[in-house]
């Protein structure tokens, strides 16, 4: 009896033996690349992510959505993923199974697909059902994220659009305008005989009633009122198409003089086309906005927690 449990002992000692080494590789082969409080980031994670990109981005292209796709870049998608769900749970906020698997649902009946069906198709992406299902969840709670934290950071005027719509526009010969517009005007007969930089700055002074220096005391203001783009010369038109309200023109010789137009107002003579992109440019100058206010908002909350980065293996 004595025998058989030394013998038992001995396997269990020459199996530990062989296993240990074997799961010292495994760790050494999934290596950690980051932490983020008590979460751990490995290398397999990063790697599953460079590998599924673009089923994922195809999936929920508002999550992702990276311009350089390399390990840090990744490391930096997964601590904004978990920096957003601590956000929501500090709300109260947590989209469970059961909202995520009704998402889903409701996903399948639009496409028309069972889920056979929709299992054939991540397949076909590389995409498990698991991965499928934290994909959506991702998703929603970045709607949630970006509703009550940074949608309340973006504003956007009337000005903007309508200054967009025409920048984008300036080359489209079917729409008009209407101007209303100041001529700053200073004796020249060469826009080489002065500085055009010195000018604009002395033409913004006296925009704002600044006194002058004596070099531009003959620079002259001229409201031009309200005029039809019908009414503007070609070359005035030319410079005024792609100018947005609040805006100045370049200098512009004419009969002996230097020109700088202000645009005080800019409308639409006939605004059905402006009507009809105005939610689309509004919603590319949200986008805009958004990317700057995340960058920002995401820099400033880093801070709050504890994170660490093992590009190299941890030390």
């Amino acid at each position: 009896m004595k025998s058989i449990k030394i013998n038992s002992i001995f396997i269990l000692f020459a199996f530990l033996s062989f296993m240990l080494p074997q799961q010292a590789n495994a760790v050494l082969l999934d290596k950690m690349v980051s932490v983020f409080n008590d979460k751990i980031i490995t290398q397999s994670m990063v790697t599953r992510l460079k590998d599924t990109y673009e089923a994922r981005k195809y999936l929920a292209p508002q999550i992702y959505n990276l311009e350089n796709k390399d390990t840090k870049a990744i490391i930096e998608h997964f601590i904004k993923r978990l920096i957003i769900r601590d956000k929501l749970k500090n709300l109260g906020i947590e989209i469970k199974d059961n909202f995520v698997k009704s998402n889903i649902e409701r996903i399948k009946s639009n496409l028309n697909l069972n889920h056979d069906q929709l299992l054939s198709f991540l397949d076909s992406k590389n995409i498990t059902y698991p991965e499928y299902f934290e994909i959506m969840r991702e998703g929603m709670e970045f709607q949630e994220f970006y509703t009550k934290f940074i949608s309340p950071l973006i504003t956007i005027s009337d000005q903007e659009i309508k200054n967009l719509f025409f920048k984008k526009n300036s080359n489209d010969k079917t729409i008009s305008y209407k101007y209303n517009i100041i001529d700053y005007n200073f004796p020249g007969e060469s826009i080489n005989s002065i500085s055009p930089e010195k000018l604009l700055k002395a033409v913004k002074k006296l925009h704002k009633n600044i006194p002058l220096p004596k070099k531009f005391s003959r620079l002259e203001k001229s409201d031009l009122g309200s005029l039809n783009e019908d009414d503007l010369s070609n070359k005035i038109k030319m410079l005024l198409k792609p100018l947005g309200e609040g805006e100045f023109s370049k200098p512009l010789v004419s009969n002996g003089l230097i020109h700088i137009f202000y645009v005080k107002s800019k409308n639409l003579t006939e605004s059905g086309a402006f009507k009809r992109e105005k939610n689309i440019i509004r919603a590319e100058i949200s986008a805009l906005k958004a990317k700057k206010v995340l960058k920002s908002w995401f820099l400033r909350e880093k801070s709050k927690f504890f994170i660490k980065y093992f590009l190299n293996g941890p030390s």
